[in-house]
This record gives structure tokens, sequence and C-alpha cells, in this order.
């Protein structure tokens, strides 16, 4: 119940900031934290309210983000049981690529920060994607 008090109120100090001070997709992020754990219908109307304030104070296409957080976490929901993705990596990486791709389609100005960090996460993952591979692991 703390987690979830928690995230809730990142999730609307990010909207509070990201609308007015940085243009930066917290709103996405601590979203998909929230939907990922808690996967009750409140967490899904939160989320969408949210995401359409953002929309309306951003002036984007109303819905652009709401589409955008349940998609992405229909992709990750799928990857975790085809997959059968243990451990935060991969699912870090999974945030990261789309933070990445959502700056591109919310016109976010892609720092530099962000593309190294997306690019080290690449890395490590493909990293450990071998390692396990060579030990025999889930992909071999």
């Amino acid at each position: 119940m703390v987690g979830k008090i928690v995230l809730l109120v990142l999730i609307l100090v990010s909207l509070a900031i990201e609308s007015t001070l940085v243009p930066f997709p917290l709103v996405l992020i601590f979203s998909l934290f929230y939907l990922l754990f808690f996967d009750d219908v409140w967490a899904i109307c939160i989320v969408l309210l949210v995401s359409i304030f953002l929309d309306i104070f951003s002036l984007q296409l109303i819905g652009t983000t709401a589409l955008f957080v349940f998609g992405v976490t229909l992709v990750l929901i799928a990857m975790e049981k085809l997959f059968s993705l243990q451990g935060p990596i991969p699912f870090a990486l999974a945030v990261l690529c789309s933070v990445f791709l959502y700056s591109f389609i919310a016109s976010y100005p892609l720092s530099l920060v962000l593309t190294t960090i997306l690019g080290v996460g690449l890395i490590i993952f493909v990293f450990i994607q071998r390692n396990k591979q060579k030990k025999g692991g889930v992909l071999a």
C-alpha cells in the first residue's frame, strides 16, 4: 500500500514537473512502473487520467501518451510471458527503449544523457545475454 501511494505521488509530481519545467518523459517512466507493479483497475484509471492531463498541459493530441503507455505495458507483459524474463535488467532496458521511442513521438528534445544511458543499457543487455548463451542458459 505504501509503494502504491509513493508511486502515485511520484506520478503527480512528475506531471507537474514535466508540464511546467523539464521536457523529459517522467510520467511515462513512473506510469509504466505503476502499471506493471500494481495491475488493477484503479491503476489503469489513474494512469489514463494523468496521461490525458499531460497531453492537455503539453498541448499534444489528447490520448497520445495514454495509448503509448498502454501499448508499451502490453508489449512488456507479452515479453515477460513469452520469453519468461526475470530480473530488472530486461525490464529496465525495455523502459529505456520506450522512453527513447516516446521522445520521438512526443517531440521531446533528445538529450545526450538519455542516448548515452540507452546505449550503455543495450551494451549491458547484450553482454548478459551472451554470457547466458555461453553458460547454456535460457537462450542456448
